[in-house]
């Protein structure tokens, strides 16, 4: 399974990239919206799991570009966020997001998020 992590924060791509490299994932990892749109648009990911608070483009952005890109539509995408509020929850349902989860988050929960998604909604076709 191959796994998208998008923070613009160094230590949290790190920690979770690692995370899902151990549990035996493929794992890339993107610092800003620009290199994730262009990772998204150049390969096939398995799950996306997005940082909301970006600083260019928030994460809302970000899913909503991926949702336009070929297989874009199929990708589960699991948001992130340290400043939660009820309000995000149904707005990433609208979004189209398979989950939003709430920072600090203990990367085996993650792992089980992103496994949930994944077996819920394969991709169809999956290639390199």
């Amino acid at each position: 399974m191959r796994i998208l992590v998008v923070d613009d924060v160094q230590d949290t791509r790190q920690m979770f990239s690692m995370a899902f490299v151990l549990a035996g994932y493929r794992a890339s990892a993107a610092a800003n919206e620009a290199e994730a749109l262009e990772f998204v648009s150049k390969h096939r990911f398995d799950a996306v799991l997005l940082d909301i608070e970006m600083p260019n483009m928030s994460g809302w952005k970000v899913l909503e570009a991926i949702r336009q890109l070929p297989f874009g539509e199929q990708v589960p995408v699991v948001l992130f966020s340290a400043h939660f509020d009820p309000a995000k929850e149904e707005r990433a349902k609208e979004a189209g997001a398979y989950a939003l989860l709430r920072k600090p988050m203990l990367p085996e929960y993650v792992i089980s998020i992103v496994e949930s998604a994944t077996s819920e909604h394969p991709l169809k076709d999956a290639g390199p």
